[in-house]
This record gives structure tokens, sequence and C-alpha cells, in this order.
């Protein structure tokens, strides 16, 4: 059963359980009423916090969708520089002298090692 359907179930008790005791309800409420009022109360704040612990992880998975979308998009983007740059020469500029990275791999590997010593 999936959490929605727990959740609905749960609002249904709750209110059956309101409309029953509403009903009875003409003399002073008795400890059990106060009782079973607490514990309506606590099943629906766990409620709403499962609802905005869904709507988060919703939100979240939104956001990694749309991060694994870019990530495609800028692989495709660099293995297509690659693909340019391979076999041209290019000025090392470390040392001095031109260079020339034969294969998209070579390419790919030379700028993420630059970029890596870039870092430090």
């Amino acid at each position: 059963m999936k959490i929605d359907e727990h959740i609905k179930n749960l609002e249904k008790y709750c209110e059956d359980d309101i409309d029953f005791r509403s009903q009875t309800a003409e003399e002073e409420k008795s400890d059990f009423d106060i009782f079973c009022d607490n514990h309506i109360a606590d099943i629906k704040a766990i409620i709403q916090e499962l609802k905005n612990t869904q709507s988060d992880l919703y939100e979240s998975n939104k956001r990694i969708a749309d991060l694994l979308l870019i990530l495609g998009d800028r692989d495709r983007m660099i293995n297509k520089m690659a693909e340019q740059l391979a076999g041209i020469t290019i000025w090392d500029i470390k040392k001095d002298e031109p260079l020339i990275l034969m294969s998209e791999e070579e390419v790919i590997k030379y700028y993420e090692k630059e970029s890596k010593n870039a870092k430090d």
C-alpha cells in the first residue's frame, strides 16, 4: 500500500472518529475522549509532516533530474569539443612548446589534468 493510501485511511479514520463522538457528545468529554482527541491530533500532525516530507522529496528529485540533464549536456559538449580538438596543434603555455593531442581521449585527459592542477 502506498503512503498516500495510508494517509487517506488515517484521515478517514480521524474524521469517522470525530463524527462518531460528536453524535454522542451531549455529556462532558470523558478521559477516553480526551485521549482520543490527543491521538487524533498526533496522527494529523504526522500526516502533515509526511505530506511536507513527500513534497520536499518530490522537489529534490526534480532538482536531481535537472542536474543530471545538465551533466549529460556538459559531457556531450566536452566530447564534441574533444572530437574537434583531436589532432590539431595547441600551445602548451607551461612548457612553452607545441602540443598535439591525437585522440579525443588524450584531449579529455589533458584538460582534466589541467583543470585539476588549476584548482590546487
